[in-house]
């Protein structure tokens, strides 16, 4: 029981922190210089809910001017 349950917990996470991060806004610019922002591969997050952990790939954007590298986060 407590089993299926984790397992529904896993899967409800994991479709949350997929709408969140289809959710978040792109950068408009960079917010050292105000240069343009370019994709930049995926950087790992690691969550530690109380049904066990779970990993969060976010956006990794790079300014092309100043070279400052940034990650989508919510705030």
């Amino acid at each position: 029981m407590v089993t299926a349950l984790t397992e529904v917990a896993r899967t409800l996470w994991a479709e949350l922190i997929s709408q969140l991060t289809q959710a978040l806004p792109r950068p408009a610019a960079c917010p050292a210089c105000g240069g343009r922002l370019v994709a930049n591969g995926r950087a790992p997050r690691r969550l530690v809910t109380l049904v066990g952990e779970l990993e969060l790939r976010r956006q990794r954007w790079r300014c092309r001017a100043c070279r400052v590298e940034r990650v989508a986060s919510v705030t």
